[in-house]
Formats: C-alpha cells, structure tokens, sequence
C-alpha cells in the first residue's frame, strides 16, 4: 500500500519537468516564422477557454460588487431606520401635547368651575376595565375621586399610593352608577336643568361593554340619547354616552340598551382627576 502511494507522488513529480519542457519548446517554436500555425492552433483551442474564464473572472468580481453595494445599501437602511424612529418620537410627543391641549380646551369650557381638577397623565389601560394614572397620593389623590375629561365622566379611583393610582372604568364588571337618559348634545350637558329627562335607569359594567337596565317602559327613549351619570357616588351630573341597541318589546315593563362611551378609553392619554 506504501509502494502504491510512492509510485503515483513519482509519477506527479515526474509530470512537471515534462511540462516545464513542453512550455520552453512552445515558446521556442513561436519565435520560428515556419511553425506559428502551433501558436494558432493552441490559441483556437485556448480562446474558448480564455474569454469562458474571463466572463467567470468579471461574474465573480460583479458578485462582489453587489455584495459591497448591498453593504453600503444597508447602512444608508439603518440610517433611514434612525431617522424615522426619531420622527416617530417627535411626532409623538407633538400628537401628545396637541392632545393635551385639547383636553384642557374641554377642562376649562365644560368643567364645574367650583371644583379643583389635577392633570394626569395615562400610564396604561388595564384589561378593558381600569386606567393606570402617573399621580397618586402624594399628589392628593384620594380613593374615591373622579376621573373626567371637560364634563365627560371617566370613572373613579379605586386604588392609590404615593406615585401612582388606578381608576375603574364604566365597563368594569363591578361598576353601578345610576343614570339618567336625556335628549341633547353632550357639549351642552353640563347640568339636568338644561335638557329635558326622558328617563331614570341604572348602568352597570359587563363583558360586553356597559349596560343600560331599568328605562321607563313609556318614556320616549330612543336610540341615540345621551346617558347622563346621576349618581350620589359621582356628586354631580357628567356625560357617560349615548344609547345603542336599546330593546323594544311591547310586553317588557322596562327597557334596556347598550352605552357606548364618547370617547375611546383605549386612545384617552391626558386625564383629570377631581381632587375636591
């Protein structure tokens, strides 16, 4: 077997003065006039071979070109990538104090001008029952206080510490408030004086969103009225939403429907609690 692997390294050795040989007798008959048709023999039989290496040669280098454009293509990505979040960021905080502002347009046209109301701001919104607020006790935040946005009711507290409170929604499923069903705009509820009351009822929170129970079977209530929170717990008359879906069997001695909120609790950022 070693004999074997001996004889076929000889023969490699062997091969290459042959062709060291071969290639000084090339060139020596490509100086002699009478034998060129070697040279052009060989190149006939070379070219193919030189212009199919050639073309692989330029493939290859364009192969790495494209890899170097892809390179360069990719970090201008990134920067594009960088400045865009950075536009987010400031589109973001222009959409938050665009927002801001609006919401203290309502504060200051629809709140009750007797009471004291503290900006908040929305840290998260729990589930589909609670908001998460950035204030709490030591900004004189209090179990029980409302949650408002101008005279739309938001809710109230229902925990709190020193940094930090949390505020039960209408839709909560331990929510009850009463309620009275109105026939106006809710930018000009401001008081139960200023609208006539079609009906008395009564709110609670469940899975489906918030229900309207307990309507006067032979009131005038119709899809589309504004519910009005008028409820001890609450202290005064604040805009919940309006009725959709509202029941219309003749046998029922009471009617029912369902609330939709005015605003979206989902999208609400800037809060106001009242704090007295």
């Amino acid at each position: 077997m070693k004999r074997n692997a001996l004889s076929i390294f000889e023969k490699d050795l062997l091969f290459f003065p042959i062709g060291i040989f071969l290639a000084v007798t090339l060139v020596l008959l490509d100086s002699l006039i009478g034998v060129s048709f070697v040279r052009s023999g060989i190149s006939y039989i070379a070219e193919p071979i030189f212009v199919g290496a050639n073309s692989a040669g330029k493939e290859v280098a364009s192969s790495f070109e494209i890899f170097k454009d892809f390179g360069e293509f990719r970090k201008e990505c990134d920067a594009l990538k960088e400045d865009f979040n950075a536009k987010n960021v400031e589109n973001s905080y222009f959409t938050m104090l665009v927002e801001e502002n609006e919401s203290l347009r309502k504060q200051v046209n629809l709140a009750n001008d007797e009471k004291e109301y503290l900006l908040v701001k929305v840290l998260s919104t729990d589930s589909v029952e609670f908001l998460r607020l950035n204030e709490g006790k030591a900004s004189g935040i209090e179990m029980g206080d409302i949650a408002v946005l101008g005279n739309l009711y938001l809710g109230s507290v229902v925990q709190v510490d020193d940094k930090s409170s949390v505020v039960r929604l209408p839709r909560s499923k331990n929510n009850n408030l009463e309620v009275i069903v109105v026939n106006g705009d809710w930018m000009d509820v401001k008081d139960n004086r200023k609208v006539p009351i079609l009906s008395k009822a009564v709110v609670s929170g469940t899975s489906d969103g918030i229900r309207i129970e307990n309507i006067s079977a032979n009131s005038k209530v119709k899809n589309g009225d504004l519910v009005v929170v008028n409820d001890s717990k609450v202290g005064e008359s604040l805009v919940l939403g309006y009725i959709v879906n509202l029941s219309n069997n003749p046998a029922e001695t009471s009617r029912s429907g369902v609330v939709v909120p005015v605003v979206e609790y989902d999208d609400l950022i800037t809060v106001f609690i009242r704090v007295r």
